[in-house]
């Protein structure tokens, strides 16, 4: 009798423990199963989503170059002097992560295509390469206290400086740390954008169009192409480094963006997204303009 009650409370047992695997199995599958399947498509969207996108954001807006676009007037008789001052600072900057690009003098002869000249023969430009916008507050602290910048500082008689990233087809974005040849002239456009930003970004795709026309045809280059990070909204530079023996024949052709009846696959979208426009004619400081 003893081992039939025993058989019997095993036989009561047996099923008691199989449910209990068969729940404690269905209790487990929410537990461990749910969260990695769900796991992957919460982090999904969290982690990946918005690095993605900002990627491809700042691709298309701008490039990981930096520059300080600086315009100085200096006294006529002082330009001499000023340059000097110059030459010795340089290296001063150059400490700080900056990389002189371009040291240009207004062509007191040129007539801008927009407008009026505003000729100076003692206006300069000066294209600097920096490590980011930040450094701008260091690199005018450390150079207070050097004799040589004290110096030119007391030349200028007006100054502007405005801070810049490079467009996305900014040809410095590829080149590194090289600069483009020198030219005769230099020819600096200063464009106000519409707000559109398809219309901007449709521009920036002719403007891949529009540099390899004017090299072919002309010997153009664009040197430089920039967005202003401060001063103006929405306002680009590009600087083109043009040949001595083409610049007016390339000046007559490069009219013609402005002109509707002009048959040039860039021509629309220039005028789609460029509201007003400005020009000027540079050469290297250090030339002879003649």
């Amino acid at each position: 009798m003893a081992q039939k009650k025993q058989s019997r409370e095993a036989q009561d047992q047996e099923p008691a423990r199989g449910k209990t695997r068969s729940r404690k199995r269905q209790g487990k599958a929410p537990k461990n199963e749910g969260p990695k399947n769900e796991a992957p498509k919460n982090e999904g969207p969290k982690n990946e989503g918005p690095k993605n996108e900002a990627k491809g954001a700042a691709k298309s807006e701008y490039n990981d170059t930096h520059y300080c676009l600086a315009f100085i007037d200096v006294r006529t008789r002082k330009a001499q002097e000023f340059e000097e001052h110059l030459a010795k600072t340089t290296a001063l900057f150059n400490e700080q992560g900056w990389t002189m690009q371009l040291d240009l003098e207004l062509d007191e002869f040129a007539v801008c295509i927009g407008g009026a000249s505003w000729a100076h023969p003692t206006k300069y430009l000066h294209l600097w390469k920096m490590e980011n916008l930040d450094s701008l507050l260091r690199v005018m602290a450390t150079a207070a206290d050097n004799a040589d910048y004290a110096e030119l500082d007391q030349l200028v008689r007006g100054e502007e400086q405005n801070l810049a990233v490079g467009a996305p087809y900014d040809p410095l974005r590829r080149q590194g740390t090289r600069r483009p040849r020198k030219f005769d002239y230099y020819l600096l456009e200063e464009l106000d954008m519409t707000r559109s930003r398809v219309a901007r970004l449709t521009f920036r795709t002719a403007m891949n169009h529009a540099k390899l026309a004017m090299k072919k045809a002309y010997g153009w280059k664009l040197c430089y192409a920039l967005i202003f990070a401060t001063g103006t909204i929405n306002r680009y530079a590009h600087v083109w480094g043009v040949p001595r023996q083409t610049r007016d024949e390339a000046v007559k052709f490069y009219r013609r963006l402005h002109d509707d009846g002009a048959d040039l696959t860039w021509r629309k979208p220039y005028q789609a997204a460029v509201k007003t426009w400005e020009q000027s004619w540079w050469f290297p400081a250090d030339a002879d303009p003649g």
